[in-house]
């Protein structure tokens, strides 16, 4: 059995920090990959540096639908931001992989999930939900407070 860490080792090298950059339209947007979304801390750096939306590229094999289906949703409920992760699907000489890429709100509520096919998934993205997420639950301020 292939650990989620394994091959990824020998491919990246590891940053210095999160990497985050804005559009043209307003938005902060940070970046994690893969096994990196699966830390809290991660994510959270991403939230504290000012991210509404979170883009995760990542190749999650079939033994961890746990990882899209729980953590990411949690992910971008406990820091809220939108969150987009993008999975690959189908099987390599020696993967097999989930697919169920999913767009998720700040409220953790699924904004669209891919199923069991190969498809394009897309969603509006509404920036004052994330005021609103915050007004009414703000972790981040709450654990500033904390630390």
């Amino acid at each position: 059995r292939v650990f989620p860490t394994a091959y990824e080792k020998e491919l990246f090298i590891r940053g210095d920090k999160a990497s985050c950059f804005m559009l043209d339209n307003g938005w902060q947007v940070g970046l994690l990959i893969c096994y990196e979304s699966e830390f809290p801390e991660a994510m959270r750096q991403c939230a504290l540096d000012g991210a509404d939306l979170v883009l995760v590229p990542t190749a999650l094999g079939i033994d961890w639908p746990i990882v899209s289906r729980c953590v990411i949703p949690s992910r971008a409920f406990e820091n809220n931001v939108f969150l987009a992760y993008a999975n690959y699907m189908g099987r390599d000489a020696s993967n097999n992989y989930l697919g169920d890429s999913v767009i998720v709100a700040p409220t953790g509520q699924d904004l669209a999930r891919a199923d069991e096919k190969n498809c394009w998934i897309e969603a509006q993205l509404d920036r004052q939900l994330i005021g609103r997420s915050r007004a009414r639950l703000n972790y981040l301020k709450d654990y500033r407070e904390l630390v």
